[in-house]
């Protein structure tokens, strides 16, 4: 799970990185105005002026709380209770000798949050079906990948330690994968706060003050 963590931040360092350096774009607007030429100062005393760098501002500020919230939501922190880790738990016990419902129930008296696999492993022990002994434990993600993981070795009454082991290998392949293309998707996202905001804002502190100093110097 440190592992995966670390990988996911590596993953999200590139986009985070780009992300905070185009939010300081509208102030090199600023100075690369001051250096053709154009105070601030003299841009935002004339009424024109002082709306320009006001409509500036609220783009600035948009784009700014706009890429916060996007790399807010990229960084999720790990669950402190994965399907992985079930998985693992499970297959040590199997390989103690415990039956899949004797190690569900095991799970339910030592596992945060795992209360409600009693019923599951009670429901299996009567003979119910395998949809429904899972349908009390609740709707969590960790839950609904065990099971979804669980029924084939359930169904073919093969469950082993080994194979539980390689699943539990695999669910944490695919988080890792899931984790590479969430990053990937949001240097992609990163775009729109750039192209919609923090643009206009560059041409509001940077562009529109040079184009003022140009004209009133022509007149």
């Amino acid at each position: 799970d440190v592992d995966a963590a670390r990988a996911r931040r590596s993953a999200a360092a590139g986009p985070a990185a780009t992300a905070r350096l185009l939010q300081w774009l509208p102030l090199g607007g600023v100075g690369l105005a001051w250096l053709l030429g154009s105070s601030p100062w003299e841009t935002v005393s004339t009424p024109f002026g002082a709306v320009v760098a006001a409509v500036g501002l609220l783009f600035w500020l948009a784009g700014r709380s706009w890429t916060r919230l996007l790399l807010r939501s990229a960084a999720r922190e790990p669950a402190a209770l994965t399907a992985p880790v079930v998985l693992d738990v499970l297959a040590a016990l199997l390989g103690a000798g415990r039956s899949l419902p004797a190690a569900l129930d095991d799970l339910a008296r030592t596992l945060p949050g795992a209360r409600g696999l009693r019923v599951t492993s009670a429901l299996l022990l009567w003979g119910r079906g395998w949809d429904e002994a899972w349908a009390g434990i609740g709707e969590e993600t960790v839950w609904a990948e065990a099971a979804a993981r669980l029924r084939p070795l359930h169904r073919s009454g093969m469950a082993g330690a080994r194979t539980l082991a390689e699943s539990a290998a695999a669910a944490r392949q695919q988080g890792r994968r899931a984790d590479e293309r969430a990053a990937e998707e949001l240097a992609v996202r990163l775009v729109m706060p750039l192209g919609l905001c923090l643009l206009p804002a560059f041409v509001c502190w940077g562009v529109i003050p040079v184009v003022m100093a140009l004209l009133g110097a022509g007149a």
